[in-house]
């Protein structure tokens, strides 16, 4: 690889990148933002779907017609009698017709739970008898759900994958577009836009996009970065890696643990498995913090199968699942945060940093291979692994039995 032709590539790359960053500067503020919301499933993107397609008025029957379209279901036919229902049986949204069901899981970074699609169709099944069952997986990418969320699924039943980057991106200028004379409606939508082209990276202009393409046109540079394409692999793996051991060493002097798990510890053959074979593998790193009611209570943090950065309490008994919930009724009204509960984790919750190694495409992902970058997130992950500490020792039943 030419090095100097390389450098000059990022060069006039970068160039580019900073003269739209800096059009994109006057504009700049965001009240999904400044709220801090932009990736709260719950709290900005279910209600706000949920919102915009309730059938009350011409402009939102329109807003849900587009937005059935682009799920495109075969013989789907809706009428006023449309219910659309949030949070229904923890399900984040359900349109509901006189034939159809239509159970819609959104996740942005949050992890399947166990047998989670599996329980939601049982549900819907019972509820609903004699209707048509239709399950959408929303994500930002138009993702699989996990198997252990399909696990008992009948194989007739299609999981249809929709994606924020391509079918609400599209719904949401089509909804923008009808807006037109709603001022108020019209400039909510568009700053929503935002946080969508931001979450799938789509933040660039068609005007930036040309002048990168003409870039690539001249000389050989077309050849050169085809050349780093080759090699993203292998710049990804040492990215995750390089973090993971950071993380940990700070872990270790935060906390000193007696030892880590290793059967949930990362490994260079667990990446490797997961970055350059794509196999659906998630790894971490836990450890023995004590006990709560008997039971051996760990802290972990966990790269998910859909490449999110999670981190939180696991209880190891034979009663977990009420053991789970009673840590999770204690600790979640003292966080400031969303938390969440499964079968496997009392509670956890993503971190706030936003990182994706599967994708590996977000600004805070990418930024991770910079030495500085990388030890101010991993020092935010410990601060947050802290925190949660912190308040569940001060809110819980729990017994420390010294280091690990």
């Amino acid at each position: 690889m030419n090095i100097t032709k390389l450098n000059q590539l990022f060069y006039q790359t970068n160039a580019i990148s900073e003269k739209y960053i800096a059009l994109r500067k006057g504009n700049s503020f965001n009240i999904f933002k400044t709220l801090g919301i932009t990736t709260d499933e719950v709290r900005l993107h279910s209600r706000l779907i949920h919102g915009l397609i309730q059938p009350k008025g011409e402009l939102h029957q329109k807003m849900q017609r587009y937005f059935l379209e682009e799920l495109d279901i075969k013989g789907l036919s809706l009428n006023n009698e449309v219910v659309v229902r949030r949070e229904y049986k923890n399900i984040d949204l359900l349109i509901t017709s006189v034939q159809h069901v239509i159970i819609i899981e959104n996740k942005i970074y949050a992890g399947d739970q166990e047998q989670q699609l599996y329980r939601y169709y049982e549900t819907i099944k019972a509820a609903y008898p004699n209707r048509t069952i239709h399950v959408f997986y929303l994500t930002l990418f138009g993702v699989s759900p996990s198997k252990k969320s399909v696990e008992k699924l009948p194989e007739n039943i299609d999981i249809h994958k929709v994606s924020y980057r391509d079918n609400i991106y599209n719904w949401i200028k089509k909804c923008i577009e009808l807006a037109a004379e709603e001022p108020k409606l019209r400039e909510s939508l568009i700053q929503y836009k935002e946080v969508i082209e931001k979450l799938t990276n789509q933040s660039e202009t068609m005007e930036e996009r040309l002048e990168l393409y003409k870039l690539l046109q001249k000389e050989d540079n077309i050849l050169t970065a085809f050349k780093l394409q080759n090699n993203w692999k292998h710049i990804q793996w040492h990215t995750e890696w390089d973090f993971l051991c950071l993380l940990k060493e700070k872990i270790e002097k935060e906390f000193n643990p007696n030892k880590f798990m290793p059967e949930f510890s990362f490994n260079e053959h667990k990446l490797h498995e997961a970055i350059h074979k794509l196999k659906k593998n998630k790894y971490g790193i836990r450890w023995k913090i004590g006990q709560y009611r008997d039971a051996d209570l760990f802290c972990g943090i966990e790269r998910r199968i859909d490449g999110g950065m999670i981190y939180g309490l696991i209880i190891e008994s034979s009663k977990r699942s009420a053991l789970n919930q009673g840590i999770f009724n204690a600790i979640s009204p003292k966080i400031d945060h969303e938390v969440q509960t499964s079968e496997t984790w009392a509670v956890y919750s993503p971190f706030s940093s936003e990182i994706d190694f599967q994708a590996f495409s977000n600004e805070n992902t990418l930024k991770l291979i910079q030495p500085n970058f990388r030890n101010e997130i991993a020092d935010k992950c410990t601060e947050e692994l802290k925190t949660l500490i912190d308040v569940m020792i001060e809110n819980t039943e729990f017994e420390s039995v010294g280091a690990g």
